[in-house]
């Protein structure tokens, strides 16, 4: 179905349960998830036009080459950045999306389970933006 996205023409997709005709894995009773998504990853640069997801200001997120560092999304848009360090993850969030937005991101980026498995090893994007590089330092 063609919908408008604020002056640009776009495609509603089927929800996934619609798609493969099962219930879908989201639930009323699940909690938000904010995604911390890597460098360069293809839900950022995958797109021309980068203004319907992306915060009104976007210093640091991109480098000289136009390439994005490490995003944190929510509700389909960029809300922050994140960068890898030894002793866990450190983010950075530049809208104001309450309490639900705070408790998902500190959930993605204090969790146990993402500690455990960096064991102290920093990953270090291979382009860096220049806020995810002052994050790291």
């Amino acid at each position: 179905m063609s919908v408008d996205l604020d002056g640009a023409d776009g495609i509603d997709l089927a929800p996934e349960s619609r798609l493969a005709g099962r219930e879908t894995s989201m639930t009323a009773t699940s909690a938000p998830v904010a995604p911390l998504l890597p460098a360069l990853d293809s839900t950022a640069m995958g797109w021309k036009h980068r203004y319907w997801y992306s915060p009104a200001d976007t210093k640091g997120f991109y480098d000289v080459a136009g390439n994005i560092g490490p995003t944190i999304w929510w509700d389909g848009a960029i809300v922050g950045m994140w960068a890898s360090m030894p002793t866990g993850v450190r983010t950075h969030l530049v809208v104001q999306g309450g309490t639900d937005l705070a408790d998902a991101v500190d959930a993605a980026a204090a969790a146990a389970r993402l500690e455990a498995q960096l064991d102290g090893t920093v990953g270090t994007p291979a382009i860096r933006s220049p806020l995810e590089r002052s994050l790291s330092s």
